[in-house]
């Protein structure tokens, strides 16, 4: 018995050290005090997903120390007898160490991306020549995330966002009678919503480009202000499209919108307030597979001036700004995107190599395609 309380601190001391280093990481949660009040939500989940915490421990490299403390931990019941089982203060805390590191390390392994860099207009050329196999999304600032400026929006709410809280929300902004006056109809079919994306609002949908120029512009030149055409490193977001389907019909293009489902967590929950998320329980047993959609069908002369497309995601958490896959599709994103680093001090060479292919690529001209038109 004595035994196996000196293992168990000392699991807890490994753990609280574990939890330090990877803070950092994972800074979109909050780690506060208050572990007491959820000591029924850590038992539970320890519980129902034990094999599930056990088999990420495993995947885990250097783990081996901790796994082994782990396993004799959850299965305390087997080796001190179910008399002596414990309950105090301290188990509480074990219960939310083991959980923090479980989810941080969930996180982790679900981001979505390869790394890389252009140091070079050169390396955009290198694009440029394979642009049928990509599509791409110049951000400004690196650090940003990839999610759609519509969830950003929601702050601190915690809600399932379908086609009916879009719906809704659109409602109470104005959007619904915006477009029944334009289109003599206003219910939120893809058509709209890319009307709306574009014309008069943030959608969920995803702006990507199939001109690597055209992103490129939108990475260094779309700056609130000339310091930050120089200052921070910027993105492009590079997605195979390889043997994957793309959706040009309008019609699949609007069942898609209909059948939107995506959880949203506001910035830094609780770890307990995560443990309770559907999506993420259903993730754990893959009990729900995320989706993503390319869809390529312009709709109006912008999308036509940037050789825009749009990439929509279904079945996914969102905790702040950071998006949460399943398992599945996070085996297949985490290969075909790709996110790219701009360096600042590179920044300036490429955009003016990029302007001397035409001034099309000037993100005035492509946002306001009309003036590209009178030339």
């Amino acid at each position: 018995m004595d035994e196996f309380y000196d293992a168990i601190g000392y699991l807890k001391k490994l753990l609280s050290n574990l939890i330090k280093e990877m803070k950092d990481n994972v800074n979109n949660l909050t780690f506060g005090p208050f572990i007491n009040l959820y000591k029924e939500d850590y038992e539970d989940y320890l519980k129902d997903y034990k094999h599930t915490i056990i088999e990420d421990f495993t995947n885990q490299d250097n783990m081996n120390e901790i796994l082994n403390l782990v396993k004799l931990y959850l299965e305390r019941d087997k080796k001190i007898g179910s008399e002596n089982q414990i309950n105090h203060e301290e188990d509480v805390e074990l219960n939310y160490q083991i959980i923090t590191v479980h989810v941080m390390m969930r996180i982790k392994k679900m981001s979505l991306f390869k790394y890389d860099e252009i140091k070079s207009y050169n390396d955009i050329i290198n694009y440029k020549d394979k642009e049928n196999a990509f599509w791409f999304r110049g951000q400004t600032d690196y650090s940003w995330k990839l999610v759609p400026s519509y969830y950003r929006s929601l702050g601190k709410k915690d809600l399932i966002v379908d086609h009916k809280y879009l719906e809704n929300d659109y409602n109470d902004m104005g959007i619904k009678r915006k477009l029944n006056s334009i289109f003599g109809i206003e219910d939120i079919d893809y058509e709209r919503l890319s009307f709306v994306q574009h014309s008069l609002a943030i959608t969920p949908l995803l702006d990507f480009t199939k001109n690597v120029y055209s992103a490129t512009s939108f990475a260094i030149g779309n700056y609130s202000s000339p310091r930050k055409l120089i200052d921070p490193d910027s993105a492009i977001f590079v997605l195979s499209i390889e043997n994957k389907k793309i959706i040009t019909s309008k019609k699949t293009a609007s069942s898609v919108v209909d059948a939107l489902n995506v959880e949203y967590i506001g910035s830094k929950p609780r770890i307990a307030t995560l443990i309770k998320s559907l999506f993420w329980r259903e993730f754990l047993i893959e009990a729900l597979h995320s989706e993503y959609y390319l869809i390529d069908i312009k709709t109006n002369d912008r999308m036509r001036i940037q050789d825009g497309t749009f990439v929509l995601f279904n079945n996914v958490l969102f905790i702040g700004d950071d998006m949460i896959v399943s398992t599945k599709e996070h085996k297949v994103l985490s290969k075909i995107i790709t996110k790219i680093k701009i360096k600042a001090k590179n920044k300036m060479s490429i955009y003016h190599d990029i302007m001397s292919n035409g001034s099309k690529y000037h993100l005035l001209k492509m946002m306001n395609p009309y003036d590209f038109m009178i030339e």
